[in-house]
Parts: C-alpha cells; structure tokens; sequence
C-alpha cells in the first residue's frame, strides 16, 4: 500500500525479515536503498535500525527542492550466514 508524504516529511520504510517456516529472524547484516519514479537511488543505508526480533526501519528525511514529487521504492537486503535475502517494494511512498 502507498502512502503519501509532503516534501520536507521523514518517510519511515519498515522490512521484516522471515525465515522459510515464517519465523521473524535477525540477519547478520542490513542495508537499504530508496529509488526515485526513474530507479535512480536517492538514498542509501549502510545499516537499517532494528525495532524488534526480525523487524527493521529505515527513516529518510526528504528535502524539498531536492527530492521529486512522485513514487518512491524500498529495497532492503538481509545478510545471514551463506544467505542473502533481499526484497524491493516498488512504489510504496508517494511524495506530494
């Protein structure tokens, strides 16, 4: 689901990390990285806040005069062990 941010707001993305029976685990390592409409990364995280066992957040704060109106992604990767896994959740923010 999308939600709409004005420019100037903290956009709060949130991941969680599964394993195969659905059990939230926490991977050795996070990172993250926000795509403007046109796939080109705005933002980076060398690392992504842990909230709870499994469940991280990334917060960015959008800049007016800098960051486009329109769709915003969400890519999150999650290192354990030999396994990596990685998610892109495409246009989940809309700046207005």
């Amino acid at each position: 689901m999308q939600k709409e941010f004005t420019l100037g707001d903290a956009v709060r993305f949130k991941a969680s990390f599964r394993d195969s029976a659905g059990a939230l685990f926490d991977p050795t390592s996070t990172t993250g990285k926000v795509y403007d409409a046109a796939n080109i990364v705005v933002a980076t995280f060398a690392t992504l806040t842990k909230i709870a066992t499994g469940v991280y957040v990334a917060d960015w704060q959008t800049t007016s005069g800098v960051n486009p109106t329109g769709a915003y992604s969400f890519e999150v990767t999650g290192v354990w062990g030999a396994l990596t896994y990685k998610r892109f959740a495409r246009n989940i923010a809309r700046l207005t």
